[in-house]
């Protein structure tokens, strides 16, 4: 369960960058007086990134041990969402540089809502999965 530790403590440092990401970009902008860029991408891409990589490492150690294999594929399901989020970061300004102004609009339609409920239903999933994991351990022992 090492393999799981490291997993999942690189799944924490990305949902600790998101917020603070998030604040610092939004407290250097009010300086600045505009955008700032730096924090700007950790927040959106590098934050989402790690937190899907951690999600998804933590889900394959978890899914080689029959009694975690439930959570692990549950977190398999929260962690695409992550990784479809960070994707989408990733290329939507490529798209909006080469697109008409209603696919990107339509694409975050569509690519938003499917990430967050991914994410979402994963996460109901794998605290379901674990509650019946901690049922079964102790009606055992």
């Amino acid at each position: 369960m090492t393999a799981t530790r490291k997993w999942v403590t690189t799944a924490v440092v990305g949902i600790a960058a998101f917020p603070a990401a998030i604040v610092v970009h939004n407290v250097l902008s009010a300086i600045v007086g505009g955008e700032e860029v730096v924090s700007f991408v950790i927040a959106l891409l590098v934050a989402p990134g790690v937190m899907a990589v951690g999600t998804l490492g933590a889900a394959r150690a978890l899914t080689r041990h029959a009694r975690f294999a439930p959570v692990g594929r549950s977190l398999v399901v929260a962690g695409s969402g992550l990784a479809v989020f960070a994707l989408y970061a990733l290329l939507v300004p490529v798209i909006r540089l080469g697109a008409d102004s209603d696919i990107p609009a339509a694409l975050d339609a569509i690519v938003l809502p499917l990430s967050g409920a991914a994410l979402a239903i994963g996460a109901a999933l794998a605290a379901l999965a674990r509650l019946r994991l901690r049922a079964t351990i102790s009606s055992s022992g």
